[in-house]
């Protein structure tokens, strides 16, 4: 069984929270597939943490999917350490699709500026960005 493509059939991040929270109860194999890519995730985060592997290394091998990962699975993540009253759970893969989101929004925002400043040097009759 693959998990990604069993994701892919949800709806969203809180139909995957349901499913999840469900199969901790009632299918306890599937929810035992759904932690292996949590764990996944929060392993990557830990080599990161401890400098195994460099920010660059991750963006050239996996692109968006550990920010597009952490997006999806934050909702679970955060309603298992509600559920549990402990912060730790996934705390490396959190830190790690968080400071991704803020690399890509750091660089959105600079494509934007760049984007400006060229449109106002090919045509001059604008004003200055």
């Amino acid at each position: 069984m693959d998990v990604r493509y069993r994701i892919s059939h949800l709806g969203d991040d809180v139909e995957l929270t349901d499913e999840m929270l469900d199969c901790e109860i009632n299918n306890p194999i599937l929810f035992w597939f759904y932690m292996r890519e949590l764990n996944y995730f929060e392993e990557l985060g830990l080599l990161h943490r401890r400098r195994v592997v460099n920010t660059k290394t991750l963006e050239l091998m996996l692109g968006t999917i550990i920010r597009e990962r952490w997006e999806m699975w934050n909702p679970t993540v955060l309603a298992l350490q509600h559920r549990d009253n402990d912060d730790t759970y996934y705390e490396n893969f959190a830190r790690l699709g968080t400071l991704l989101e803020r690399k890509d929004n750091r660089r959105r925002r600079r494509r934007k500026a760049r984007r400006a400043v060229w449109h106002w040097l090919t045509n001059p009759q604008y004003p200055p960005p």
